[in-house]
């Protein structure tokens, strides 16, 4: 993950199009090692893959990760399986906005209600980073609305 991030880093600080080639071959590489990362159980890796595959990931026009909704959705879900033990619930919050509770997502409410309460308020329990317990509260104000 550190070498993916830092390859992630790299590429982000390219701005020059005449490397843009540089830039796309920082960012195929970093995916390899995020998508190995995440098969082998590293939730942010499986977190970070989630995101791409939800839009697809492009740079200059070429497609470097396909949308694939179903992909995403099975990275978001292993992923919250596996940050329990990291306090980590970027996937959690992820699963609930781009499908759970998401209108517009085929996976709207595939999970009950009660559930989706129940794993929310445990996560604020574990919670010490800012930005994650705001994003937890708003889920959770959206749920029992």
């Amino acid at each position: 993950n550190n070498y993916a991030s830092k390859c992630i880093k790299e590429a982000n600080a390219i701005t020059d199009t005449k490397k843009i080639s540089e830039k796309k071959e920082l960012l195929r590489e970093a995916i390899y090692y995020l998508e190995k990362s995440a098969c082998l159980g590293n939730p942010w890796a499986a977190n970070k893959m989630g995101t791409y595959y939800v839009e697809g990931f492009s740079v200059d026009e070429e497609v470097l990760v396909e949308k694939n909704v179903e992909r995403a959705y099975r990275l978001f879900e292993y992923a919250c399986v596996m940050v329990h033990a990291e306090n980590y619930f970027w996937p959690l919050i992820n699963i609930c906005n781009y499908f759970w509770l998401n209108k517009e997502s085929e996976k709207y409410l595939i999970v009950p209600k009660e559930r989706i309460i129940k794993e929310l308020k445990e996560a604020l329990i574990c919670i010490d980073d800012n930005s994650q317990i705001e994003k937890i509260k708003d889920l959770l104000i959206r749920t029992i609305d």
